[in-house]
């Protein structure tokens, strides 16, 4: 996974995570021994720093302890995957997986600024996606009104030769009742 810019976060978003971890966010009795490791995970994932926030969110997810750490741990891997997704179909299956959280009292528990952060990322690539159709949209059309222009170019040509080969005609045939008269 490419390493993250915090500056892909609205400030807004990114200060009201970092202060939701820095007051511990109401966290340490959902999580119990594990709010530590949420917490780290969480300001590993607001700095940017998205291979140490992988390995906390992993480690979260894979603990059996308790079922609403490793909710929290997968959810962070979720949204870990949406906001450091580099094109859409990346973004579409993170967003897949999120879709199929399987527990939604425990969905309603997590970090919405984690979530924020992800669908950011998701309106930043269709942005991206857009301007570029935007581009090829008005290339092709550049394109179209050219040979347009090109193709009314070669019909007057074409219109030019007509009238030209009836007038050579018409002469070649003077020529020839002037020739043979009958």
């Amino acid at each position: 996974m490419t390493a993250f810019k915090i500056k892909r976060f609205s400030p807004l978003a990114a200060a009201v995570l970092l202060c939701a971890v820095a007051t511990g966010c109401g966290t340490a009795g959902l999580y119990g021994n594990n709010s530590r490791r949420l917490d780290t995970a969480t300001r590993a994932f607001a700095s940017g720093n998205f291979p140490e926030a992988k390995a906390q969110f992993a480690a979260l997810a894979d603990q059996t302890e308790s079922p609403d750490a490793s909710a929290a741990g997968r959810y962070g891997l979720i949204c870990l995957a949406m906001a450091a997704a580099e094109d859409i179909p990346s973004f579409q299956k993170a967003l897949e997986i999120l879709s199929r959280f399987p527990d939604a009292r425990r969905f309603q528990q997590q970090n919405p600024v984690l979530l924020l952060a992800g669908v950011q990322n998701g309106v930043r690539l269709m942005e991206k996606r857009l301007t570029e159709q935007n581009s090829t949209i008005r290339r092709l059309s550049e394109e179209k009104d050219k040979a347009g222009m090109q193709n009314g170019i070669l019909e007057q040509t074409l219109k030019d030769l007509k009238f030209q080969l009836k007038e050579i005609e018409s002469i070649d045939r003077d020529l020839q009742e002037k020739r043979n008269p009958s």
